[in-house]
């Protein structure tokens, strides 16, 4: 995780077991208001092992 001012980005992985497995990466971009409370929030998933590159349509 980092930290500066308002905003935050952390790094997480979830492992989901059952008959398939399944793993994932995100990046979070949180922005907070004065208060603590996320004001803005991004998502940014990553499977890894998968190619998500944009083809020709």
């Amino acid at each position: 995780m980092a930290l500066e001012g308002d905003t935050a980005v952390v790094r997480v992985e979830v492992r989901y077991g059952g008959s398939v497995p399944q793993e994932y990466r995100d990046l979070w971009v949180i922005r907070f208001a004065p208060d603590g409370t996320c004001r803005a929030f991004e998502e940014w998933p990553f499977w890894p092992g998968k190619d998500y590159r944009a083809t020709p349509g």
